[in-house]
């Protein structure tokens, strides 16, 4: 996701047992090293004050606002780690505070499915929400996952094809113990251009572009 020199997003961790939710800023510092480039930096807030390595700040947007206008690194320690392009929240990406889960409807080994509501676009919809468990799936576990699905009428096959340790790879790290070292979706499909050595689609401009309708053939009855 973070590809040139300068290029930082917002993010926030998720939240474990042992700690709360916080504020990370990621920034792409030496962009020949892809993804191993990126310096991660989590945002501490002191009595009201929010700050990286240097300055406190009444918000984080002033933070990265005096920074963007100055053009002076972030940290004390590397002088090249400059904010120049933010990458904003895609259109098609979810909002925490837009989602609802409103009550349990079960759970298994790797989650939990809870009924809730979505709002988007104005309305505000009935989804099935699932919650990862927060502990780390053991590599049995994710052989598990790939093998089948506990649901007869549907299994989970891989493509022909495809490489196992790009599988094993690219799950290990979306189910990574370390919630700050799990692939966003951004991150995932910029690994597979990657991999695949193919460019991603544009993002469509309508919801109804997702999707493509092709009209059902009819079956021809056989005579006699």
């Amino acid at each position: 996701m973070l590809r040139q020199n300068g290029e930082f997003l917002l993010r926030t961790t998720e939240p474990t047992k042992e700690a709360t939710r916080s504020y990370v800023l990621s920034v792409m510092v030496y962009q020949e090293k892809e993804e191993n480039g990126i310096k991660h930096y989590v945002i501490q807030n002191h009595h009201g004050r929010w700050s990286i390595e240097k300055f406190g700040f009444d918000s984080i947007k002033a933070m990265i606002d005096y920074h963007m206008s100055k053009g002076d690194s972030i940290s004390k320690v590397l002088n090249n780690v400059i904010l120049k392009t933010p990458i904003l929240r895609q259109s098609w990406e979810l909002a925490h505070e837009d989602i609802q889960c409103v009550k349990k409807l079960g759970e298994g080994a790797f989650g939990e499915v809870h009924k809730g509501t979505l709002k988007k676009y104005g309305n505000v919809i009935d989804v099935a929400i699932k919650l990862a468990k927060l502990e780390a799936l053991t590599k049995e576990q994710i052989k598990e996952i790939m093998r089948e699905v506990k649901d007869e009428q549907y299994r989970m096959t891989l493509p022909p094809c495809t490489p196992p340790e790009m599988v094993n790879f690219i799950t290990q790290k979306c189910w990574a113990e370390n919630p700050n070292d799990r692939y966003s979706m951004q991150e995932l499909a910029h690994k597979l251009e990657l991999w695949w050595k193919v460019p991603r689609a544009p993002a469509p401009s309508k919801i109804s572009e997702v999707f493509t309708q092709r009209p059902l053939k009819k079956k021809k009855n056989k005579k006699g």
